[in-house]
């Protein structure tokens, strides 16, 4: 029966080519395509997802939601203008009117339909073998055709166990808040390997935790895209294993090619975790492009200078060997032990440029500035303290920002210097001169609210604490109003601005 089809279909394309070709004035414009008899299980709409196939929905599942008064053998297609038949299309899933998606709904794309009725089950079962015998007769497949069957259900079966219960919760919370479900069409091998590379590089690139594709929301939003996003969404321990794992011997064999035989220059920067525990950086340059290629941990490493220049020698030596190419240049941080360990390994190997970090001696350079100017660290000062006064009292910052946005309609922030934040003191201090007029308005405007504000509620402060408070708030506020402050700040900036962009010019990839 199934071979007589098969010529049946054959013979019919046959025909129709040589109509075409031999009296082409008796073919229609726009024939249409004649419908697989998988169809015969499905509704079709006029919709198009893809602008090539129609959209499918499954007449088990329709009828499994249609009224009572339905009949069992009445042709639901035929019932499509009523208004139940509208309402369950939005309630159950649609898949694209493609035989692969279509079959793959009845017997388990994502899970086995079961809401399919047994003919429908038999008939997709006969289209799949028919497609592997097919793969089988183009040697794509040798296997017999039980292997050839079990592997097909293997591969489109559900995910573990495990897993299909947390897509399966999310799927049911689908249906019972009736949100847009995406089409249904499986994924190849080729497509889930790329989107579980995409997974990582999106937590990478997102800085969160491996942790959020597991999350039942996540998940919806995936499965609001597509259906069968259940089957290639991988689980944060298979990302944070598996997926990693493979990831970085992509890379890292990428970056063994790219710096073979390169001319390289390596740095170190040494910083603190959460943890207080001291890591170590290693970084690679080639052609002004930096690549990191390790982290250490050097909590218990010694760090006097002999330490450093062992330390120094062994990475220089393990980057030549690793990535095949030759290290010309180190740089390091310049504190006490790295400064010596950096110079020792100078004079034994004097072909090496050695150099300090040009970032960081941008930021010792500041430091020396405030040291001997000494109207200038005033002026710093006073300008942190105004900063602190506002972000540390927040009635009084509430005053200052409704100030701003009566005037601009938004508040910006007050931004804060720090000395182990490179270049943030220059940020800090042009934000505050940004803010002056208003800054300035606003404390004469409301100076007996902001004082009233600073002190708070009186009844239980002692006349002591309140006039501290009192002098506290009106010194900031003198400090506000006193346009001798705002010149100097000025003349600050004036000073610390080629620090600051020789700083931020030595601390970029290009440098």
């Amino acid at each position: 029966m199934q071979s007589t089809k098969i010529f049946e279909r054959n013979f019919r394309n046959i025909t129709t080519h040589w109509q075409r070709t031999q009296h082409p004035q008796n073919i229609p414009q726009n024939m249409a395509r004649t419908k697989g008899e998988i169809w015969d299980y499905f509704y079709q709409t006029p919709n198009k997802p893809n602008g090539t196939h129609h959209c499918a929905y499954c007449l088990g599942c329709i009828r499994k939601l249609a009224p009572d008064n339905v009949g069992a053998n009445e042709d639901l297609s035929s019932l499509n203008g009523e208004t139940w038949f509208q309402n369950i299309l939005t309630q159950v899933t649609s898949v694209l009117g493609e035989k692969k998606a279509m079959v793959a709904h009845i017997l388990g794309g994502t899970k086995p339909c079961r809401s399919a009725s047994e003919k429908a089950r038999k008939t997709a079962e006969a289209i799949r073998k028919g497609d592997q015998r097919k793969k089988r007769k183009g040697n794509v497949h040798e296997e017999s055709g039980e292997e050839a069957d079990k592997e097909d259900n293997d591969k489109a079966g559900p995910a573990s166990s495990k897993r299909r219960k947390v897509i399966d919760r999310v799927e049911l919370r689908q249906t019972e808040l009736k949100v847009f479900k995406g089409i249904s069409v499986p994924f190849t091998e080729e497509q889930k390997l790329a989107i579980h590379a995409q997974f990582l590089r999106a937590s990478a690139s997102a800085n969160i935790s491996f942790e959020w594709v597991d999350d039942p929301e996540v998940i919806k939003l995936f499965l609001m895209f597509r259906s069968a996003a259940g089957d290639v969404i991988p689980s944060s321990k298979v990302l944070r294993g598996r997926i990693l794992n493979e990831e970085f011997e992509r890379v890292e064999n990428e970056l063994k090619e790219e710096l073979k035989d390169q001319k390289v220059t390596v740095t170190s920067d040494g910083v603190k975790d959460i943890s207080k525990n001291s890591i170590t950086g290693i970084s690679v340059s080639a052609k002004l492009k930096p690549h990191l290629i390790d982290l250490l941990d050097t909590t218990a490493d010694k760090k006097d200078g002999q330490s450093m220049c062992e330390s120094f020698e062994k990475m220089v030596d393990s980057v030549e060997k690793d990535y095949g190419c030759r290290v010309v240049a180190l740089g390091t941080d310049n504190d006490g032990g790295s400064r010596a360990g950096r110079e020792l390994l100078g004079s034994k190997r004097p072909w090496l440029f050695v150099f300090p970090c040009g970032a960081h001696q941008g930021q010792l350079v500041l430091a020396d500035y405030f040291k001997i100017h000494a109207a200038g660290n005033q002026t710093a000062e006073e300008a942190t303290g105004v900063i602190g006064w506002l972000n540390n009292h927040g009635p009084v910052r509430k005053i200052f920002d409704e100030g701003q946005i009566a005037q601009n309609q938004k508040a910006l922030a007050y931004a804060t210097a720090n000395m182990t934040h490179w270049t943030t003191h220059q940020a800090a201090f042009r934000r505050l001169q940004e803010l002056q007029q208003n800054l300035r308005k606003t404390a004469f405007n409301n100076r007996d609210g902001i004082i009233a504000a600073q002190i708070g509620a009186t009844g239980s402060k002692s006349n002591t604490e309140i006039e501290a408070l009192r002098s506290a708030a009106e010194e900031q506020l003198d400090l506000l109003e006193d346009l001798n402050f705002w010149r100097r700040l000025s003349e600050l900036l004036d000073d610390i601005e080629p620090i600051a962009y020789a700083t931020n010019i030595c601390q970029s990839d290009a440098a």
